[in-house]
């Protein structure tokens, strides 16, 4: 008690890290059955509070609140795994993971991003589902940030297969895709192709109720940079101001976004 290892205050007995992570390893610790049980508990809990979707910039502050429990929520996994009882995951787990890493993308600690996105590449147990598609989509986004455009692209086709193969059923997510593959394309100087990508994303967005007005703000823009690329500048000054303009009205929430079409 006196080197604060264990605490009491009342009736409540706090212990130090040091201590739960010994009772962990330790043959009178949790059997194998009993800690999964705990572990998808918290991981249900912090999956539950941890926002989800894309963006997530307006929602920042809760996820940096609840960032270091996931981080060390993985960790634990990741060591269990080396052991002879190892965690199984679970669609919490994948889910979390998911959106964890893709704060850490929006906030631009790429590598960090990408180490937790290996996790979920690991873990996943369907390599030709839905949740892959959406892991492989996250990972060509940080490998394009990161100029490995080999990479970007094995990634980006297969999220493109298994989105097209499956039939997503978020459709914007396979529209995502398709203008990623046109940012791709377009990095290439594969002005033509980038184009047609891009077209192939609005039109799909163009079809799905309810699409935010960013999406086609953000298309707008994409076209107007591959028109600039080819050298038709008058084209591309058009679709410039097409993109300013939908930001504009979209509101102050999206204002932050005004500044890449004007780049």
């Amino acid at each position: 008690m006196r080197f604060a290892l264990i605490k009491c205050k009342g009736s409540t007995l706090s212990l130090h890290r040091l201590i739960q992570r010994a009772f962990i390893f330790s043959p009178s610790g949790l059997d194998s059955s009993d800690r999964q049980v705990a572990f998808n508990a918290v991981t249900k809990l912090l999956n539950h509070r941890f926002p989800k979707g894309s963006p997530l910039f307006q929602k920042w502050e809760v996820c940096a609140k609840y960032l270091h429990h996931v981080l060390a929520l993985a960790e634990l996994f990741k060591t269990l795994k080396a052991t002879k009882r190892p965690m199984e995951s679970s669609p919490d787990f994948d889910e979390l993971i998911m959106n964890a890493s893709w704060y850490q993308y929006e906030i631009g600690d790429l590598e960090a991003s990408l180490n937790l996105l290996m996790l979920g590449f690991d873990i996943c147990q369907d390599k030709e589902g839905i949740l892959y598609g959406f892991y492989c989509n996250h990972a060509a986004c940080i490998y394009y940030e990161l100029n490995d455009l080999v990479r970007c692209r094995e990634v980006l086709e297969k999220s493109q297969k298994i989105r097209e193969a499956r039939g997503d059923p978020i459709e914007n997510e396979l529209a995502n895709t398709y203008s990623n593959m046109s940012n791709l394309l377009l990095s290439e100087s594969l002005l033509d192709e980038a184009l047609m990508m891009n077209e192939k994303a609005m039109t799909l967005r163009a079809t799905i109720v309810g699409t935010s007005s960013t999406y086609f703000a953000l298309s707008h823009m994409m076209k107007g940079r591959i028109h600039a690329w080819k050298k038709e500048y008058d084209i591309a000054s058009e679709w410039y101001q097409k993109s300013a303009d939908v930001f504009v009205d979209a509101g102050e929430g999206e204002s932050w976004l005004r500044g890449w079409s004007v780049n």
